[in-house]
């Protein structure tokens, strides 16, 4: 054999070794390296997002124990259709606060139309002073209770009071109100 020869054979022979490594070692090498950089540029993603979605958790629970006061008086404005028997006391201890006679003749439960509240309603009948009146009214205004008068109707109950020489004056002080009162519920 000539070496020419063997330095070709030897030559080819190391060529397609290096080849074979080439192909067998380096090229899954790089084809892991690249598989695993961009799993971790996906697990660097969701970490971040993770991180960002702790961070949303954080700020939500902070804002719903700001917020939530206000959601537990909303929903006291609101009556229990089912046991309105606080709403009930209530406005028999405004009555008796303002000192005026109170009746509460029905409570009906309505159902409110659709994308409409429920609501009951409340038929009152009022006995005192005017003045004493307009606190019971403004006293059911400020209420916690969300509601709205519906009818108002006052009229004059004349009383005599006997003076001397058997004469009596009209006091135009008294008067009976009915009134209708819509409460929301639940």
């Amino acid at each position: 054999m000539n070496p020419k020869r063997k330095i070709i054979i030897i030559s080819s022979i190391s060529g397609i070794i290096s080849l074979i490594f080439v192909f067998l070692v380096i090229l899954p090498l790089i084809n892991g390296i690249k598989k695993d950089s961009a799993e971790i540029i996906s697990n660097n993603s969701s970490l971040k997002l993770l991180q960002d979605q702790e961070n949303n958790i954080g700020n939500l629970k902070n804002r719903h124990a700001e917020v939530n006061p206000d959601f537990v008086r909303i929903n006291n404005l609101f009556i229990d259709s089912a046991v309105p028997v606080g709403l009930i006391q209530f406005l028999e201890n405004t009555a008796k606060d303002s000192r005026i006679k109170i009746n509460i003749f029905r409570a009906d439960f309505l159902k409110g139309a659709k994308n409409s509240w429920n609501y009951m309603n409340f038929s009152v009948n009022l006995t005192g002073s005017f003045s004493d009146f307009m606190k019971f009214i403004e006293r059911i205004e400020y209420s916690s209770y969300f509601s709205q008068i519906t009818s108002l109707s006052i009229r004059e109950i004349s009383q005599e009071t006997p003076v001397q020489n058997n004469k009596s004056l009209t006091t135009p002080e008294t008067i009976s109100a009915d009134l209708s009162i819509k409460i929301y519920t639940k």
